[in-house]
């Protein structure tokens, strides 16, 4: 299966002390071991 990710998550990714930053960190690295398609789009770019 193929995801979309959120420009929330992807802050969330590279804000290491904010509160859910593991959760951020752990939910990417559940669906990359599963094998998952992982997409950004241009838009999560500019919000980003």
């Amino acid at each position: 299966m193929s995801y979309l990710l959120d420009t929330n998550l992807l802050l969330r990714l590279v804000q290491d002390t904010h509160p859910m930053h593991r959760d951020a960190a752990d939910a990417v690295d559940q669906l990359l071991d599963r094998n998952e398609t992982l997409y950004i789009i241009p838009q999560n770019i500019v919000e980003f």
